[in-house]
């Protein structure tokens, strides 16, 4: 099992949050089957885009900041620019497709869309692929990542190897100044699930998050704020928030946080991402010898790779 991660990569647009996206998920197994460079006139059933963020610099060299194999000529970021991931096995795609227009004031406004099993075809260099069983996370008349001008810093992770039930997934976080999270990416290939579950994974996504998203008294609350969206909601304790302890050994237990089917609240199974630290600690503080992020009461395991200190914003 290896975890690619792209972290501590600081960029003044929202268009590098999907491009972080895109590269690192080729390093893990990920294959693009199709994207368009959008304004820019290029369709391939490929990756069409290059080592270059429209509205910013070329990648930075150095530690976690050169990411993927840019094997297109095209820039991320053009107006109606799209493209599609296919996780190793075959079993589920997303599509990240940004709002039409090419301005700077349009680079937080992307879509994004998931298909269970009949794949993304079509499309062109404007026109995004469509799947007949697709369904919308996000919508780009709602801002998700960081406008124009704007520093943030983007901490990317794909597993190559499947859960249990042989889903794979990742996670991507979004800061802003002044280490405030921004926004959320997460395919969540949960564990502990029933044997036979035909859905055994969690979609997150969602902006603009409080501690308020991490901190829930409330038996049954889902983890989503505001216009989130998932296929499972992520639970809480009833008024017991930090369920997470100081074990006899002194070592720090973080349970991992249980997701459940959003309409009867039926047990799907715990997050592969997320869990519940045992005390709150604000971004960038770090703990078990910096291989979680802990966003207030909430960390994110693997998402860190145990030696890069994750950088302040």
């Amino acid at each position: 099992m290896t975890i690619h991660r792209n972290l501590n990569y600081v960029h003044n647009t929202g268009n590098a949050h999907p491009f972080s996206i895109l590269k690192t998920a080729q390093l893990a197994g990920w294959a693009c089957t199709r994207s368009g460079s959008g304004n820019g006139g290029v369709f391939d059933t490929d990756d069409v885009f290059a080592q270059v963020v429209r509205g910013d610099d070329i990648v930075k060299s150095g530690p976690g900041q050169n990411v993927g194999l840019g094997s297109g000529l095209e820039a991320m970021g053009s107006g109606n620019c799209w493209f599609v991931l296919r996780d190793p096995d075959g079993n589920r795609e997303i599509e990240i497709r940004r709002r039409e227009f090419d301005g700077d004031g349009d680079d937080d406004n992307w879509s994004i869309y998931y298909s269970r099993t009949a794949s993304f075809t079509g499309g062109s260099a404007t026109s995004r692929a469509t799947a007949v069983d697709e369904t919308q996370p996000w919508d780009s008349a709602d801002p998700l990542f960081t406008s124009a001008g704007t520093p943030n810093l983007i901490h990317t992770a794909f597993d190559d190897s499947p859960s249990p039930a042989g889903e794979y997934g990742f996670c991507s976080v979004e800061f802003n100044n002044p280490n405030s999270l921004r926004s959320v990416i997460s395919i969540d290939d949960l564990r502990n699930v029933a044997a036979g579950d035909p859905d055994p994974y969690c979609i997150f996504v969602d902006e603009n998050l409080t501690k308020e998203a991490f901190y829930n008294g409330n038996a049954g609350h889902t983890w989503t704020s505001g216009a989130g969206w998932a296929t499972g909601r992520y639970c809480w304790p009833e008024n017991y928030h930090n369920w997470g302890r100081i074990a006899y050994d002194g070592d720090e237990r973080h349970p991992s946080i249980i997701c459940v089917e959003p309409t009867v609240q039926g047990y799907l199974g715990t997050s592969r991402w997320f869990r519940v630290a045992a005390v709150g600690r604000g971004y960038p503080n770090t703990g078990g010898n910096r291989q979680y992020l802990y966003v207030q009461d909430c960390s994110i395991v693997d998402l860190l790779d145990g030696s890069t200190v994750p950088a302040a914003i």
